[in-house]
């Protein structure tokens, strides 16, 4: 039985993850990389890593890694990092509340939360808080 080549990473599982968190958010995009957006904040989401669960002739059980990283464009102040936690805070509530699955998508949540990391690409701006959201899903793909 031949495989059949289908789009799952970016069609299934990050547009969707977007498609969803922009109903409620401004500026989210996918990308492994920053861009700056309009605005002060904005989401970036990228699957980090894919693990294979269970594997058969007529199916394949796959458990996605995404990062979904929060950036505000603000001077780090105590206001600042309140505003920006309690984004994070519902952020993660829309994903706790919107567990049920998505077509062959099952089991979203977020698995930890880092506040305030810093990263290569823009540790020149002091400005930009940044919090990561490692967020974890299932994907039933059959063959």
């Amino acid at each position: 039985m031949s495989l059949t080549y289908s789009k799952i990473t970016y069609n299934k599982i990050e547009d969707r993850l977007r498609d969803f968190i922009n109903d409620y958010f401004k500026n989210v995009y996918i990308s492994s990389k920053y861009k700056k957006q309009s605005g002060n904040e904005s989401i970036r989401i990228t699957v980090t890593s894919v693990d294979t669960l269970n594997f058969s002739q007529q199916s394949e059980e796959l458990e996605y890694s995404i990062l979904v990283r929060y950036y505000l464009q603000e001077r780090h102040t105590e206001k600042g990092e309140q505003y920006a936690k309690a984004r994070t805070d519902r952020l993660k509530k829309l994903i706790s509340d919107n567990i049920k699955s998505f077509g062959n998508m099952y089991g979203l949540y977020v698995d930890s939360i880092e506040y305030f990391v810093s990263d290569d690409e823009n540790e020149d701006n002091e400005e930009l808080q940044i919090i990561d959201l490692n967020v974890k899903c299932n994907y039933l793909y059959v063959k």
